[in-house]
């Protein structure tokens, strides 16, 4: 799950840097207004995409995904990743941070919240044992612990795990608030309204009701767990993409909607039809 979360990072931290490039916007991408002029790359799924939204750029094939970047990173953004093709400011990349981020936040927690189990025992202010350690109730990250200690925490609840194979272990949360509905992998909430992306639980592969709780937001679906939850287009460019990219209704394109087919006559049904897991215009 880590490594997942941590590629989701590298593309949150880049986007950041796209406002300080933001001109106009020419797309919305991942829900966010998105200039040509930004040093950040976006995934394509066709290299028509690239060449219709912005046509001074190149695409840049790497691994199994296409890239749209810039012809010639600035001054200001001068190192090349050669994976993505996004323009940095320096060559220690984004991932590495948010690795030494997430593992120092993780151990402050674990000393700060927890206490050592004794005989393999927790008090009743920190009843849930977890790896040898013993949490609060209100521990807000999520915890695999013995399903009979979940009646000690009512504000707890189970969301199943589809890949625990021990049926005594569960893995808990803190209930979400009504105003936060939104549950992140890590176990944060956030609001329907929150402007950035949000890698939402593992769970979701098996049940996406636990994750599908805001009509204002889509979950795309890539590959791998955590998979991002982001606005919706805004009504002029309705109709996204299986990578996070706006369009019109009338856009020439086949627009690829795998996996979320049903966006096509959701927000386009005057102008276009679906065929196979292609958008395309009538």
């Amino acid at each position: 799950m880590k490594k997942i979360f941590s590629c989701i990072c590298v593309l949150i931290c880049l986007w950041n840097t796209n406002t300080l490039a933001e001109a106009k916007c020419d797309t919305y991408i991942m829900g966010k207004c998105f200039s040509c002029h930004s040093p950040i790359t976006f995934e394509i799924s066709s290299d028509e995409i690239c060449q219709m939204i912005c046509p001074e750029r190149i695409v840049i094939h790497s691994w199994k995904s296409s890239f749209c970047a810039l012809s010639k990173c600035p001054k200001s953004y001068p190192y090349r990743d050669e994976k993505t093709g996004d323009c940095r400011l320096s060559q220690q990349t984004p991932m590495d941070i948010e690795l030494n981020k997430i593992n120092i936040e993780e151990h402050t927690n674990k000393e700060k919240y927890s206490i050592p189990a004794k005989n393999n025992k927790c008090p009743k202010n920190k009843p849930l044992l977890s790896k040898g350690f013993c949490y609060p109730c209100d521990y807000k990250y999520p915890l695999f612990i013995n399903k009979e200690l979940l009646k000690y925490c009512p504000n707890r609840i189970n969301i199943p795990y589809p890949w625990i194979k021990d049926h005594n272990e569960i893995l808990t949360y803190l209930i979400c608030p009504k105003d936060r509905p939104l549950y992140h992998w890590s176990g944060e909430c956030y609001p329907c309204n929150y402007p950035d992306t949000v890698p939402v639980l593992t769970q979701c592969l098996e049940d996406k009701k636990i994750c599908d709780v805001c009509p204002n937001r889509t979950i795309l679906p890539l590959s791998g767990g955590n998979r991002p939850s982001v606005l919706n287009c805004p009504k002029d460019k309705p109709l996204m993409d299986i990578n996070g990219i706006c369009f019109s209704c009338d856009t020439p394109l086949k627009i690829n909607i795998t996996e979320m087919e049903d966006s096509c006559h959701k927000n386009c049904s005057n102008q276009r039809v679906l065929q196979g897991n292609l958008c395309v215009k009538k």
